[in-house]
């Protein structure tokens, strides 16, 4: 019969194992403590965690007594905690408010390495700042730190970089020099390539508007369709002032203009009048059913409005705020309301990113043109109004958000004729009383 099995140790009371083989640290690293992970170590100052993020060890010191004597000291002494996070947060920094740079998982890396070794080497004297009881060291003492390399092996692009720098502070300075000796420059190419690209863009939009200004109609013909505009199209509403508008006809009618001084929100801008007055050209010309053109009036001009359109909102500007209201116009005559409502919501929220609905002051901005945005604005959020009621849609914008005034009589837009304003002002005050019997009516 066989001897029974000896027990093995107890799990309360198990052998000492010798501090150089065990597996895990004596005491953890401050981030494998943090996250309460176990800190396996790879070699004397690094652990399986941190070499997975690409991150350094950081050991706290751990005094015997209060005689001064440190029992152990590592190699990486830092007078505080926070320390262990510095790093990381300054490359995660980089990133968010550079991100132009485009750094790599590598090159946070070396920076998030480069902040450590900053703070190792003056780690004595930042812990001695702080902590009054180790007393003083000596530096004949204090073991120089050999050059460090460095270097991912993964990173086949990145030199290898020794850290040999023994100034006299740790500075913030210094710290963006190191960085960028470290990190090749990467925001010159990227800058040739914006620079690159916008030369592009600038080019074929000359191209397009010289295109689209050599399909306009003759003179007479656009002339008799901007008075048409302006009898039909403004008896209620207010889209834009006219004598700026007859000062861009006039410029692009001029003798060969030059693409390269027009605006795409300019030529847009002209071409969507154009468009909307051929909408009611029936009106004033009898309808030759024989002629007639199958397309829809005004639909060449619209599609050559149409390819500028990217750019005009690109522009950010009142034209650009203009032109989309111009659009929606168009669609609604078309009977396209679905993509008119869309455009009028672009136009609302292009006018609201300008705060044109607020009771803004500008020293630079004359009275007129204060009104003229003034107008423009409600009219967009009259017809937004109307718009969304008829197709049930909810409230874009509301009346408690809005601080700029109501229309006002000016000579010097107006003239002797006002009751196009007069009409704005009361379809403007109808349609917050529409929205105020909503609002009640819902509770």
């Amino acid at each position: 019969m066989p001897p029974p099995p000896q027990p093995g140790p107890s799990k309360r009371h198990r052998p000492h194992v010798p501090l150089e083989k065990r597996k895990r640290a004596v005491r953890a690293c401050l981030s494998c403590r943090g996250s309460k992970k176990k800190c396996v170590l790879t070699s004397v100052d690094q652990c399986e965690e941190c070499t997975r993020y690409g991150l350094a060890c950081t050991f706290e010191p751990v005094l015997k007594d209060r005689g001064n004597q440190p029992c152990d000291v590592p190699s990486r002494l830092y007078s505080s905690s926070v320390w262990d996070t510095v790093a990381t947060d300054v490359s995660r920094c980089v990133q968010d408010r550079f991100p132009d740079i485009k750094l790599n998982s590598e090159q946070l890396s070396i920076v998030s390495n480069l902040f450590n070794e900053a703070v190792w080497k003056r780690s004595s004297l930042l812990f001695l700042q702080n902590d009054s009881s180790l007393g003083p060291l000596s530096k004949a003492s204090e073991p120089v730190p050999p050059p460090r390399v460095v270097a991912e092996p993964e990173a086949n692009d990145l030199p290898a970089t020794i850290e040999n720098d023994h100034t006299s502070s740790v500075s913030h300075a210094s710290f963006l020099a190191a960085v960028s000796e470290t990190i090749p420059p990467v925001s010159s190419k990227d800058h040739y390539d914006r620079v690159y690209t916008n030369s592009l863009a600038q080019q074929e939009d000359a191209y397009s508007i010289s295109n689209i200004v050599d399909q306009l109609p003759p003179r007479e013909v656009s002339e008799a369709l901007v008075d048409l505009f302006f009898t039909f199209l403004e008896s209620n509403w207010y889209y834009f002032e006219k004598k700026r508008f007859r000062d861009i006809f006039t410029e692009l009618y001029a003798d060969r203009p030059s693409a390269q001084q027009l605006r795409c929100a300019n030529v847009c801008h002209v071409l969507l009048v154009l468009a909307l007055a051929s909408t009611f050209k029936h009106l004033v010309e009898p309808f030759d059913f024989m002629d007639a053109d199958r397309d829809v009036p005004g639909g060449k001009l619209f599609a050559n409005a149409t390819r500028l359109i990217p750019r005009v909102i690109a522009d950010n500007s009142v034209e650009s705020v203009i032109c989309s209201l111009l659009i929606s116009l168009y669609l609604l005559a078309t009977d396209d309301i679905e993509h008119h409502h869309i455009y009028l919501g672009l136009a609302l929220n292009q006018a609201v990113g300008l705060s044109m609905h607020r009771e803004v002051v500008d020293s630079e901005e004359t009275p007129e043109a204060r009104e003229v945005k003034v107008r423009i604005f409600w009219t967009i959020y009259t017809m937004e109004r109307l718009t969304s009621g008829i197709m049930g849609l909810p409230t874009m914008l509301q009346v408690k958000d809005i601080s700029v005034s109501l229309p006002q009589k000016r000579q010097d837009l107006d003239g002797d004729n006002c009751q196009a304003v007069d009409r704005l002002i009361a379809i403007t005050k109808l349609t917050m009383g529409m929205d105020e019997i909503i609002k009640w009516s819902a509770h």
